[in-house]
């Protein structure tokens, strides 16, 4: 039996690579939903599809009763829907971080605030960590977490533990920069 080491070895690398990939298709199907739920947020409705006339053929009356028919039943086109506004962090006050008032910053699935490069919303304030909070959807809400940052994170001037819902208009306090959460719905 001088092989059994070689063929322990051999099944060691084949689980951890099976492991990697099982845990590779996790990330990915999480992934994939998190993109899923963002497009159905924000995916405009679709109009209905409407009914082509049929085709009249002169000296047949069965054909022209069916394009009466047919042009009493389709309805009037509807108008495009309106677009609707995307979700979006906008900066009331800037505090300290050399931003201009009314930046707009859009939010994805999810969201990450801070001062490094890493963060999807970057800002640079000496007040804000390097990794400071995250906005992500959760059962059809915008959830707000503090990602254990220094100076912690407030909503509406209270500081926040854990995670919390926002609403329209909530207003976001990371550092010395104060964001305005708008939602897609327009109220």
């Amino acid at each position: 039996m001088p092989y059994l080491g070689l063929i322990q070895l051999i099944g060691k690398y084949v689980f951890l690579a099976g492991l990697y990939l099982f845990i590779f298709w996790i990330f990915r199907e999480l992934f994939r939903s998190l993109k899923i739920e963002d497009r159905a947020a924000s995916a405009p409705t679709t109009p209905a599809r409407t009914q082509r006339p049929a085709v009249e053929i002169p000296g047949t009356e069965a054909n022209t009763q069916r394009a009466a028919a047919a042009s009493r039943s389709t309805p009037a086109p509807r108008p495009a829907p309106a677009s609707r506004p995307k979700p979006c962090l906008v900066v009331r006050d800037p505090g300290g971080s050399g931003l201009t008032a009314g930046t707009e910053f859009p939010l994805s699935a999810a969201v990450t605030i801070g001062r490094s490069k890493e963060n999807s919303v970057r800002i640079s304030d000496r007040y804000i960590s390097t990794h400071h909070a995250m906005i992500f959807l959760k059962s059809g809400r915008r959830i707000l977490r503090d990602r254990d940052s220094t100076n912690g994170t407030m909503r509406n001037g209270k500081r926040i533990a854990g995670e919390v819902a926002l609403n329209n208009g909530d207003l976001v306090t990371v550092g010395t920069v104060v964001l305005e959460y708008r939602s897609n719905t327009g109220a």
